[in-house]
């Protein structure tokens, strides 16, 4: 048992993102959410329905960053020019070191492959009244994942 009193949680900021295997060097967020097909059956004198997964609904992916490429107007461009479906892989590291988690598994790192953008692509973005950075927050379907 180890001797300290305080948890060493992972923080979310210690980690990497890679867009076709080059780092995003300006992100902000990450995720890959996997959403399981849950089936349910319920016998004669049960009070509580039985679960159990018969699939995967779905696998989304978010990548948030601030703009620092044309990667965004690139996909858009490329799908116009040649009709062909965009698809990138997408991959996140945590690696906090100092956490219990770190200690305990080690760097965890997700690929996301066959991710093909599913919602509004920001090409452009002006507004007088601000002073933000410009940000882009794509969306993707993801066909697998590699641990």
């Amino acid at each position: 048992m180890s001797d300290k009193l305080n948890r060493s949680r992972i923080l979310l900021n210690k980690g990497n993102m890679y867009w076709d295997g080059e780092i995003i060097a300006d992100g902000i967020k990450c995720e890959i959410i996997v959403t399981p097909k849950v089936t349910t059956s319920k016998s004669l004198n049960e009070t509580v329905p039985s679960s159990r997964w018969a699939g995967i609904e779905s696998i989304k992916a978010t990548v948030t960053e601030y703009r620092s490429t044309a990667r965004a107007k690139n996909l858009v461009k490329n799908y116009l020019e040649t009709g062909e479906t965009p698809e990138v892989t997408i991959q996140g590291t945590q690696d906090d070191e100092n956490s219990d988690y770190y200690e305990a598994i080690g760097k965890e790192t997700v690929t996301a492959l066959g991710c093909v953008p599913t919602d509004a692509i920001k090409i452009l973005s002006l507004d007088a009244s601000s002073d933000e950075h410009l940000q882009d927050e794509m969306s993707f379907n993801v066909k697998d994942l590699k641990f």
